[in-house]
């Protein structure tokens, strides 16, 4: 499983990280394309099947889309993720309902980690504390990756750009995969 994989700590395999990447976000790009965040992207919630990668877990999902009361009040509640794969917007609370895109930008975001922890074989944030770690996330101190290969160093980096308007979406991403 990816969460085993990243347990090890070690970095993966060029070939094997480039293909767990398209099948992620073409995964993804379906489940955003139904108007649906699952706002806890997390190596724990992800099933490589070897042909696919499995989503798991939608119990902080939300339609990014509705007229309904209570479906846009759970979008904007609270914050919702897992802390070490949180957004930065989702931090400061900066997601506003109106622009539905900013929610599949917070799962581009979490996606973005679990990458850099691959290819890694590290953390991307220091902080020990949740304290510490949401200003490591808020103030983008990234640590710097040591993979090798720079066209991934590049595509994991543009999913963790800070501000999510300029975040790619998924097809975004497929697209540069594919160069």
């Amino acid at each position: 499983s990816v969460e085993t994989i990243i347990r090890s700590k070690t970095p993966v395999d060029e070939e094997w990280l480039l293909q767990l990447m398209k099948k992620s976000l073409i995964s993804l790009a379906c489940i955003h394309g139904m108007n649906v965040a699952h706002r806890d992207i997390k190596p724990a919630n992800m099933i490589d099947t070897g042909h696919d990668v499995i989503y798991i877990d939608f119990g902080f999902s939300c339609f990014t889309t509705s007229s309904n009361e209570p479906v846009r009040e759970k979008c904007t509640e609270t914050m919702k993720g897992t802390p070490y794969y949180i957004s930065p917007e989702e931090i400061v609370h900066k997601v506003k309902f109106e622009n539905t895109d900013v929610y599949k930008k917070s799962d581009i975001w979490s996606l973005g980690v679990v990458f850099f922890q691959l290819a890694n074989g590290k953390r991307p944030f220091r902080g020990s504390t949740k304290k510490e770690l949401y200003e490591d996330i808020t103030n983008h101190l990234i640590a710097e990756s040591t993979y090798p290969n720079k066209f991934v160093n590049r595509v994991i980096g543009y999913m963790m750009t800070p501000d999510p308007l300029e975040r790619p979406n998924a097809i975004d991403i497929i697209d540069m995969l594919k160069k």
